[in-house]
């Protein structure tokens, strides 16, 4: 188990960062941070449990469109490949009717967190936030974007052109 004390600590870190907070938290409660990134403000929400330290941050707060499902499903697995720290997940809204909303999420066992730990899960979090909540809402909401990098995506799979020079 972790102190609150220690956790406190490591928010103040984030304070110096540009972080706040929204009312007070607790271990039992949690806590519900506010970061002022370049094109919104991010709520992102630190929960710890008995073993892990949990910030999760909800990108897409609705269902997406049925028609942009798949392309979304796809694009957060790719994007998950890449990522480090963090990773999308899709969760179900049980306050909208189990709707399935994209949640970024860094999580860490309780037993390795230290300030340096808890700094990168929050850097995580902003600089995956930044760089991809903006395209995951378009993919999701838009039919007409998702069907375009449906076709790109299907046309990235294709074999690729051979290139013959002369003399070769």
């Amino acid at each position: 188990m972790i102190s609150e004390y220690a956790l406190r600590g490591y928010l103040a870190q984030l304070t110096t960062r540009g972080w706040g907070m929204k009312g007070y938290g607790s271990l039992l409660d949690g806590w519900h941070l506010i970061y002022p990134s370049r094109l919104e403000d991010l709520d992102v929400f630190l929960d710890v449990d008995e073993e892990w330290v949990y910030l999760q941050c909800p990108l897409l707060r609705c269902a997406p469109h049925p028609d942009c499902r798949a392309t979304l499903h796809e694009f957060l697995m790719r994007a998950n490949e890449g990522i480090f720290f963090a990773k999308f997940a899709l969760m179900l809204d049980p306050g909208a009717g189990h709707e399935e909303t994209v949640t970024l999420i860094s999580e860490a066992p309780v037993e390795n967190l230290d300030a340096g730990l808890f700094r990168l899960m929050a850097e995580a979090i902003v600089r995956y936030a930044e760089d991809y909540g903006r395209e995951l809402r378009s993919i999701a909401l838009d039919p007409a974007i998702a069907a375009m990098i449906a076709t790109v995506e299907g046309a990235a799979g294709d074999p690729p052109i051979e290139i013959v020079l002369e003399g070769s």
